[in-house]
């Protein structure tokens, strides 16, 4: 387990892509990403949930994810758990019935991910909406590590968001952008289901 020290900054299109045009200079590009991802809750969506169980499909590579602490917090620990190329999201949903979980959360967003001088610097759409999110790749030391990252941000002239606000930007991404569906037990598989299809229809599964 490790100690997640980030924190996020919302962005217009012109900052995207001049923030782009300077990482792109500056820094190591590492990585491009297109990321399904669902998240699994207790009872109703709550980004203030101390616990964030996710499952992601990033480019082909499916992962479980726990995440302890609040969204927006700027120490969280975090575990990750890689199953490869085989997808078993049915698997984990019929879990988290088992377990009582009632709702889940889909979303969907296209990264570019930088790295260089000791950060991970995710550049993300979630359109129409873009943000970016700076992480300190050795966050043991606390202190240093949110030192150093918002040193990059009054380098590059913006203001990460505090855990209020942040919050409040993804309640807005939740109603807008995400999808949000009951996790009922049901015999009906959940790829037939009427939530299921319309999160397809938006995201890169669909051609």
């Amino acid at each position: 387990m490790k100690k997640e020290i980030e924190l996020t900054a919302k962005l217009d299109k012109k900052e995207y892509d001049n923030l782009h045009k300077f990482l792109s200079q500056k820094y190591k590009k590492v990585a491009k990403s297109k990321r399904f991802m669902v998240r699994f809750f207790k009872e109703k969506v709550d980004v203030r949930d101390p616990l964030d169980f996710r499952y992601k499909w990033t480019n082909g590579i499916n992962e479980v994810v726990i995440k302890k602490g609040a969204l927006g917090s700027k120490s969280r620990e975090e575990t990750i758990i890689t199953l490869g190329y085989k997808n078993q999201l049915e698997h984990f949903v019929k879990l988290f019935q088992m377990l009582g979980f009632k709702e889940i959360i889909a979303v969907y967003r296209e990264i570019e991910k930088f790295k260089g001088k000791g950060l991970e610097i995710s550049l993300i759409t979630a359109y129409p909406y873009y943000f970016v999110e700076v992480e300190a790749i050795d966050g043991r030391n606390r202190r240093k590590a949110l030192k150093h990252v918002l040193g990059f941000y009054e380098k590059v002239g913006f203001k990460p968001l505090d855990k209020a606000s942040y919050q409040s930007f993804l309640r807005k991404l939740d109603r807008e952008v995400n999808f949000i569906f009951p996790l009922r037990e049901s015999p009906k598989p959940l790829l037939d289901s009427p939530y299921w299809k319309k999160i397809l229809k938006a995201t890169i599964f669909s051609k």
